[in-house]
């Protein structure tokens, strides 16, 4: 589900401040609620959305994607971006706040495969910038391997990726010249 999906509900007041501040925590416990929260909100549609972004959760959801240690909470993490980055106005600032190349370090995972897809899908919807394809470049070789081995569905959405990358001139020279797309 990504943003402007079913799932949408009033957020309490507080509620995603507290959400945040749960995030930013050392304790896996936390982290898992927070992610499990975030993640409801984020189904909420565009204006959750904006409020998650407005309240810093762009910030903490990349973190914890990147540094938790449980998978559930990456897992949860992975599908707030996804549904963070289906909102045009968000793109800009999750690409300030560093996402892509978390995502790209992500990508090259394979397991689990649902937390392969939801990054793809991710980056797919940031690669839209034009600075983002550069950032999303290093993950081009995963993308291709991913194709080999996927279900059609899935392939379409390596390849939407694929193609939004290489719509930047430095990326096709890139791609091409270190033999990215060679399988």
């Amino acid at each position: 589900m990504g943003a402007g999906s079913s799932g949408a509900r009033a957020t309490k007041k507080g509620e995603i401040e507290r959400a945040i501040a749960m995030g930013r925590s050392q304790l896996a416990k936390n982290q898992k609620q927070a992610a499990e929260k975030l993640e409801l909100i984020s189904r909420g549609g565009e204006e959750p959305c904006l409020k998650l972004a407005e309240e810093g959760a762009i910030s903490v959801v990349a973190g914890l994607l990147a540094e938790s240690k449980s998978g559930q909470v990456r897992f949860n993490s992975a599908k707030i971006l996804r549904n963070l980055a289906g909102n045009p106005q968000l793109l800009e600032q999750m690409l300030d706040e560093r996402v892509c190349p978390t995502l790209v370090s992500l990508v090259k995972f394979r397991k689990p495969s649902r937390m392969q897809e939801t990054v793809i899908e991710a980056m797919d919807k940031i690669a839209v910038l034009m600075d983002a394809k550069l950032e999303l470049l290093p993950a081009v070789p995963v993308l291709v391997e991913y194709l080999a081995r996927v279900e059609l569905e899935d392939q379409l959405r390596a390849l939407s990726t694929l193609a939004r990358i290489s719509q930047h001139g430095k990326c096709q020279y890139k791609m091409v010249k270190d033999g990215a797309l060679d399988t």
